[in-house]
């Protein structure tokens, strides 16, 4: 039994690892501009409905909340499904694994009201907020922000998912008071065409 939790435990570490250099690579791919990204239309909305269902078991002691607002034409986005879809599971298991059980954690798809359009979505959760002062270092490469006892970024998932969106000529950013949760935003444009490039 002892040398069966050895070995739960090893592979456990492993797939940690092969996660972590896994992360490494893309950023390095990205950051060089040597990332291939496979684009096409991509229906936003069931892209998230896709990420959330995934999280399966993980979001069982959380109330999953997806509200969408009107849009005339949708949501389709010029995207890499793939790693747009890696950008949004980053964030989403980060707002499920800190928010209180019980609380809502609500995804958002709304036209932007940015000057230049585009469209935004938001994961919010109500766990413990994330000082202004440390906002930008959750998305730092190897950076974890403690905040009592919660930890805040995963030293590299939340550093790649902006990597990602913001190839795709978009921005992801977290605004919070601090003290009581915080909501990423996610924002693209009509056509990133950039991350084609």
């Amino acid at each position: 039994q002892e040398r069966l939790e050895f070995v739960r435990i090893i592979y456990r570490e492993s797939d940690r690892l092969t996660n972590i250099i896994n992360h490494l690579l893309d950023i390095s791919r990205i950051e060089s501009k040597r990332m291939r990204w496979k684009l096409s239309r991509v229906n936003l909305v069931h892209l998230v409905e896709q990420q959330m269902a995934e999280l399966g078991p993980e979001a069982a002691n959380v109330v999953l909340d997806l509200k969408v607002a009107y849009r005339p034409g949708g949501y389709l986005l010029w995207l890499d499904r793939d790693k747009v879809g890696e950008a949004l599971e980053a964030v989403l298991r980060n707002a499920v694994h800190l928010a209180p059980v019980g609380s809502p954690v609500t995804v958002e798809v709304a036209p932007s009201t940015r000057s230049e359009g585009g469209v935004e979505l938001s994961v919010e959760d109500r766990g413990r907020g994330v000082p202004p002062e440390l906002q930008e270092l959750i998305f730092s490469k190897f950076q974890q922000v403690r905040l009592g006892d919660d930890p805040r970024g995963t030293g590299l998932s939340l550093a790649l998912a902006r990597a990602i969106v913001e190839a795709h000529e978009g921005s992801l950013s977290v605004a919070s008071d601090g003290h009581l949760g915080s909501r990423f935003i996610f924002w693209f444009p009509e056509a990133p065409e950039a991350a084609g490039s």
